[in-house]
């Protein structure tokens, strides 16, 4: 399992998502991380949970920054395969 927290840009505008809330991603397959080129990678029935707002698909990178406290900020996810956005 993989914690991040998450600016309220990235999913869908129609549901905002509360700044600072975690990002949960998990993975059947691999999560991976690519710290040099400040991105994740998971594969294989990839599950991305931001408060009420869930997305899953087969494969999702999410690209982030660091910032002045050494935190991880994501500013851009990219979701292929089958991807489903759903929210309660």
């Amino acid at each position: 399992m993989l914690m991040l927290f998450c600016a309220p840009a990235v999913y869908a505008q129609q549901n905002p998502v509360k700044k600072g809330e975690k990002l949960e991603i998990t993975a059947d397959g691999s999560l991976e991380w690519h710290r040099n080129e400040k991105f994740f990678r998971a594969t294989k029935n990839v599950r991305a949970q931001q408060g009420a707002t869930v997305l899953t698909s087969a494969l999702l990178t999410a690209h982030y920054t660091e910032t002045k406290d050494e935190d991880m900020s994501i500013q851009q996810i990219e979701a292929e395969g089958g991807v489903v956005i759903e929210s309660a």
